[in-house]
């Protein structure tokens, strides 16, 4: 269970894990979480400290014991805007070993990113979105999930066109491919 800066684990007879304890500095918001198969935690959010580990990337990696997971590698720089608003990370899926993360940044680690990137396991940029549009700061994406192979992402963005021109009205649901290709937008 999250808080805004807490994350507590029960045990199945309702009673506080206390084998797991969260670290989080008191200025985070925890937006999103996704445990995984093996039992470690992704955590997303507006995270910049962790245990008096400096944390940039608005998204982190928790052991089964609530330790910092150092094996994942989100990287130096992090979530953030060309506008130097605050970045969110606002939604984590997995699917077959890729992770899928969506919120309200431009970039992740340097990379142009508009509102959703896929990593691989070890939190490196396997594809950034290119369709997704920043017109202003809006939430971005703040869900994902999965029809059959293809991507729905859901929140506040705007659709690049397959002539690169930009839809002027923002979309609320739209449909990408794998390779992060804009196949439907619904309105």
């Amino acid at each position: 269970v999250a808080s805004i800066t807490k994350i507590v684990r029960y045990n199945q007879d309702g009673t506080i894990d206390t084998t797991f304890t969260s670290k989080f500095a008191t200025n985070t918001e925890i937006l999103c979480m996704k445990p995984q198969t093996d039992g470690k935690i992704l955590v997303g959010g507006f995270i910049t400290n962790y245990n008096n580990q400096q944390c940039p990337s608005g998204i982190i990696r928790l052991l089964n014991n609530g330790d910092i997971d150092n094996t994942f590698n989100s990287g130096n720089s992090g979530v953030g805007t060309q506008t130097g608003d605050p970045s969110y990370v606002r939604s984590i899926n997995i699917k077959n070993d890729i992770i899928y993360v969506g919120g309200s940044f431009g970039r992740y680690n340097d990379v142009y990113s508009p509102f959703f990137i896929k990593l691989n396991m070890q939190g490196e940029v396997l594809k950034a979105s290119d369709v997704l549009f920043i017109h202003s700061m809006r939430k971005g994406v703040v869900s994902i999930d999965f029809i059959d192979n293809n991507i729905i992402v859901g929140g506040e963005f705007e659709i690049r066109n397959l002539d690169s021109t930009y839809d002027s009205s923002y979309s609320n649901l739209a449909m990408l491919a794998e390779n992060l290709t804009h196949i439907l937008t619904f309105k």
